[in-house]
């Protein structure tokens, strides 16, 4: 006899860790936002660290948006996703159990 694993899902915990991803996001987002108003007011320095510190930050902004927008969206994903399928399953284990009570 085969093993057969069960995965139970919990819709309300799918929900949770998706909104905590979504909360850390806008949190990392807030500190790069800060952090890029910090290095802007470093441009009165005249020192070669500070443009070049200026210069690799502006060079990550791109990868930092797209890191922001990937995980925006993996958030929505999920929250759309999650509700569909719990409405799915909970009216397809009603419809199904219908016939059974009526046998029964």
């Amino acid at each position: 006899m085969a093993d057969t694993e069960r995965i139970f899902l919990n819709h309300a915990e799918i929900k949770n860790c998706a909104q905590q991803i979504g909360s850390y996001n806008e949190k990392i987002k807030d500190q790069l936002d800060d952090f890029a108003t910090q290095i802007s007011k470093v441009q009165s320095w005249d020192a070669m660290g500070a443009s070049e510190m200026r210069d690799n930050f502006n060079a990550l902004k791109p990868d930092f948006a797209k890191f922001y927008e990937y995980l925006s969206k993996v958030v929505k994903f999920i929250n759309q996703n999650v509700s569909d399928d719990a409405i799915t399953l909970d009216t397809s284990i009603k419809n199904n159990a219908m016939p059974l009570k009526k046998r029964i």
